[in-house]
């Protein structure tokens, strides 16, 4: 299984696949970059603290950390042994599921400080539509973007605003645009080029800055990005490597990602101070996933094969 974010392909009503998303092994990087710098350091320290602590719902599940926030909170998605998906927080040693019913599909993603949790859900429609899971547990359920086939929603910020992408092709499959939902008014952006193909926005901190990855129409081609609140994107490279992704931001700024390597596994990053710190945790993939004040890291490991486990991981106190 490579599994890097949890969305959808369907036609109606079918879903045909959730999040399962695979990497091609080509790169090739723009000589200049519009309405923004490339950040792309030359050197990278590839040793990382050991300090690991596994994060599974249960023994059979398959457990994707996707967020922690300011005290602690970890929020994501879990497969438990049927296959079923759940989302999931962990406060203090205790999981507590996340679901909506009636749903096809469920994931929850990041929170705010306050404990509010972002997610998605696929409807009986077959239509992808995000929603808030208040810090009480209650589900408010927003609208998807006008004609979309996928909304998903990954991150809400103290403020209430709400992070996502969307697309209007109707296999889900492409064409993905990212949002900020304050209200009922949708602000959207792309990563700025006439070759790229898709922007999926993935964290956002308190002062509006926003990481995640863009697609391009080079077959394979995936990189990071950062857009600061004033809407400058800056391209971010693990050095050396076929694709990167920015999936998590912490006040401070530090970014955790993954990228794939020249050995053809997928790595979990740290950018911290200008210095990449490669991150590995049991299987031969590491997605590094959420990152908050303090340092602590949330993400999972998987295996090459299909059927192989996925393991979930907090790094850090």
């Amino acid at each position: 299984m490579n599994p890097k974010r949890i969305m959808f392909a369907f036609t109606g009503a079918a879903i045909l696949a959730a999040l399962i998303i695979t990497f091609g092994a080509h790169k090739s990087h723009a000589a200049s970059i519009k309405s923004g710098t490339l950040l792309r350091l030359a050197a990278a320290n590839v040793s990382a603290s050991q300090n690991f602590s596994p994060i599974n719902v249960c023994a059979s599940c398959l457990t994707q950390p996707f967020g922690i926030n300011e005290s602690g909170l970890i929020t994501g998605t879990y497969f438990d042994a049927d296959g079923a998906p759940h989302g999931f927080l962990l406060r203090g040693g205790n999981y507590v599921n996340i679901d909506v019913p009636d749903s096809l599909f469920v994931e929850a993603a990041k929170s705010n400080d306050a404990g509010a949790i972002a997610g998605d859900y696929v409807a009986q429609d077959g239509i992808d539509r995000p929603f808030v899971r208040d810090r009480f547990g209650n589900l408010i359920f927003k609208s998807g973007f006008p004609g979309a086939t996928v909304t998903y929603g990954v991150k809400v910020n103290n403020q209430g605003s709400l992070l996502g992408g969307y697309t209007l092709d109707p296999s889900g499959a492409t064409g993905f645009h990212g949002y900020i939902l304050t209200g009922i008014d949708f602000t959207t952006f792309d990563y700025p080029g006439a070759n790229v193909t898709s922007t999926f926005p993935l964290d956002m901190n308190e002062v509006g800055t926003i990481v995640g990855s863009y697609k391009t129409t080079t077959e394979g081609e995936e990189h990071g990005f950062m857009r600061s609140a004033q809407g400058v994107f800056t391209q971010i490279d693990f050095p050396g490597s076929v694709q990167s992704e920015a999936f998590g931001i912490n006040a401070a700024g530090d970014i955790v990602g993954r990228y794939l390597g020249t050995d053809g596994h997928h790595h979990g990053f740290l950018l911290h101070s200008g210095t990449f710190t490669s991150i590995a945790y049991l299987s031969p993939n590491t997605y590094a996933w959420g990152i908050n004040s303090r340092g602590t890291i949330v993400g999972y490991s998987f295996a090459d094969s299909p059927s192989g486990p996925i393991n979930g991981f907090k790094l850090g106190s």
